[in-house]
């Protein structure tokens, strides 16, 4: 297999997330900003759950983003760089901890997103967030570098112990973040 093959066939979303300086679609196409698929960039743009935000904006996707996305939040960062994941149409995607910066409701409307494709599209997806990666087929337990154990979320759920305390510890999280506090006395 050709390494030209596998570079325009995987592509790779990271958490700190690059956009290019010019037009916002510009960064979307990159390779392709010369013939740019507006239809695609629509669509692209719908599946990272950015449109929402570019509706809000006068100049659309002609919009210009400073260096390095400077005029963009890191959540509509992360955005822009999983819509140029999918505007290149990829065979395989890597999605490391992708949603890191993305509020509860766009985190699940891109997750949704990601199970609709899920079928036409291997998926790898790195994540510290039980709710973006609870759907997956397969899940591997990650200690000090080692898979400890591997499985559905319903599965480890009920024979890992690190995966139980993560999931433990992330609701914890949520009630405290929801206004739930809890007081220890002694």
């Amino acid at each position: 297999m050709k390494i030209v093959y596998l570079r325009n066939n995987i592509h790779y979303v990271f958490q700190n997330s690059f956009v290019f300086s010019g037009k916002l679609k510009e960064s979307i196409a990159f390779d392709n900003s010369k013939n740019i698929d507006e239809k695609r960039i629509i669509e692209s743009a719908n599946f990272a759950d950015l449109s929402k935000d570019v509706k809000l904006v006068k100049d659309g996707f002609d919009l210009i983003v400073g260096e390095k996305g400077s005029t963009l939040s890191g959540g509509q960062r992360q955005r822009v760089s999983l819509a140029r994941a999918m505007y290149s149409n990829p065979s395989v995607l890597i999605l490391d901890d992708f949603l890191s910066a993305v509020d509860a409701e766009t985190q699940q409307n891109i997750i949704n997103n990601v199970k609709n494709i899920k079928s036409n599209l291997t998926t790898f997806i790195i994540a510290h967030q039980i709710s973006a990666i609870e759907f997956c087929d397969l899940i591997l337990v990650l200690d000090d570098g080692r898979i400890i154990d591997s499985g559905t979320h319903n599965k480890l759920k009920d024979s890992c112990e690190i995966y139980k305390n993560f999931i433990m510890m992330q609701e914890l999280e949520n009630e405290v973040n929801n206004g739930i506090y809890w007081w220890t006395v002694f």
